[in-house]
């Protein structure tokens, strides 16, 4: 007999279908300080192309905020697909017309 196999990346109970998965601990943080770290770069960068002079603590903060809105948004949709989902789901057994 096999024995069980952990489940796959992204079909948990996270609810994210798409592979992603939710980390725990110091991968987490690694993980959402290399995506700031990534953010206040790119601020950063495009601060010094369009001709301004960034400041590092205000490119910083920006990524935060980009971030946050990012994974509001994100989680927004999430729960507007699964109650779309049950609500269809729901009527699909029911009478037509």
């Amino acid at each position: 007999m096999e024995a069980a196999r952990p489940p796959l990346p992204g079909t948990g109970p996270t609810g994210y279908g798409d592979g992603v998965e939710l980390l725990s601990g110091r991968s987490a943080l690694a993980r959402w300080t290399a995506w700031w770290a990534a953010m206040t770069l790119v601020f950063w960068l495009l601060g010094r192309v369009v001709g301004q002079e960034p400041s590092l603590p205000g490119c910083a903060a920006t990524a935060v905020l980009a971030i946050l809105c990012g994974e509001l948004g994100d989680g927004w949709r999430r729960r507007r697909a699964r109650s779309r989902a049950a609500k269809s789901a729901a009527g699909a057994g029911g009478p037509v017309g």
